[in-house]
């Protein structure tokens, strides 16, 4: 966030739209165009310009969106392994509602959940190539270092935490 988009935005509107999803209800839920709806208040504005998805949309399409959505931004690795997971599972639950549909692709991961690690390194792989974090063995090495880093914070050892994310970012 910063001023210089407030201004931009004072001067000109909200020119991209804000995609936003409908929860049942009243509420919304902003998938894509945060920064641009906070500098909207901000600027004053009561109304900016969106596009909206159904009321219906499944959790694991609303990550699609965002993964999509945030596509240009520099990140850092943490990030990208925070990324590549959620777009893992979101892509297995995106082949499960294909298939129980009955328009499985050929590039849906396999349904032979027996599998196990073959199956989860596959949706690894395809999620790894989609976030450009490296190969599907770094980004699970990734996201591992990620867990812990959650780990430790939630065991209040923050400045181990910090070391660690430090680590994994350089």
């Amino acid at each position: 966030f910063d001023d210089e988009l407030v201004e931009s935005i004072k001067a000109n509107g909200v020119l991209s739209p804000i995609v936003v999803c409908k929860h049942p209800g009243e509420s919304y839920v902003c998938l894509s165009g945060h920064r641009r709806r906070q500098a909207a208040k901000l600027a004053g504005l009561t109304e900016v310009p969106c596009l909206m998805y159904r009321e219906d949309l499944p959790e694991w399409q609303q990550v699609l969106i965002i993964v999509e959505s945030n596509r240009q931004r520099a990140k850092t690795v943490e990030m990208l392994a925070r990324e590549t997971e959620a777009l893992a599972k979101a892509k297995e639950q995106q082949a499960a509602a294909r298939k129980k549909a009955g328009k499985k692709v050929a590039d849906d991961l396999p349904q032979n959940f027996g599998e196990g690690d073959k199956h989860a390194k596959e949706s690894i792989r395809q999620a790894a190539k989609e976030t450009g974090i490296g190969s599907g063995p770094t980004a699970k090495k990734a996201i591992d270092v990620v867990a812990k880093i959650d780990e430790l914070e939630a065991a209040g050892q923050t400045e181990a935490a910090e070391e660690l994310r430090e680590t994994l970012n350089e």
